[in-house]
């Protein structure tokens, strides 16, 4: 029992001295030694805390490193000829912010991709404003002013003549408008997504 007493406490104090070197090693360790070290204690110190600081900045650097190279993210190009319509959509939804999509043309006019037919109002289809019922509501010449005086004869034939001037105007601005639109040329050398093209 005795001898056993004995080798826990050699255990423990061979333990003692060895925490006791590595302590002393630590506080004394320095990598860049000087000749000045032996003359100057501010030196000796400045010297061993830069060595610490080297060593906890390599430490760093090595662990930021085996991080980088375990995540490892490989950028992968791929080129796609020609891709289909859905193949684009399905692209552009996965990879919306590392897809590139050149055109071949960087020049397109509008019609060829877009297809506008303007409605225009019931009115300006019917026939209110057709030469017949136009001519319809004329004043015959039999009639005296005098007698039509609450009657739609009297204006109609105004009123429905200025509607009909009126729908022609709106009808051929619109139709101008719309060719002149798809005359021009939608220019970009990027393939748009939808809702860039509608906004």
């Amino acid at each position: 029992m005795i001898k056993f007493d004995y080798l826990a406490n050699s255990s423990v104090e061979v333990r003692q001295t060895v925490c006791k070197r590595i302590e002393i090693k630590m506080l004394e360790f320095n990598l860049f030694k000087s000749s000045r070290m032996n003359i100057d204690p501010f030196q000796c110190r400045s010297l061993k805390i830069s060595s610490w600081i080297y060593i906890i900045l390599l430490f760093l650097s090595i662990i930021i490193l085996s991080i980088f190279i375990c995540l490892d993210i490989s950028i992968e190009n791929k080129i796609i000829k020609n891709p289909s319509l859905n193949s684009i959509k399905y692209l552009q939804k996965e990879y919306s912010s590392s897809i590139k999509c050149p055109c071949n043309q960087i020049s397109i006019r509008h019609n060829t991709f877009i297809s506008i037919l303007p409605e225009f109002h019931p009115i300006c289809k019917s026939l209110l404003i057709s030469d017949e019922w136009i001519n319809a509501l004329s004043i015959p010449s039999s009639y005296s002013r005098r007698d039509l005086s609450n009657d739609i004869f009297l204006e109609g034939s105004k009123f429905f003549l200025t509607l009909k001037s009126f729908c022609i105007m709106r009808k051929t601005i619109v139709l101008d408008e719309l060719f002149i639109f798809n005359q021009s040329l939608l220019i970009n050398n990027e393939l748009l997504t939808e809702n860039e093209l509608i906004y």
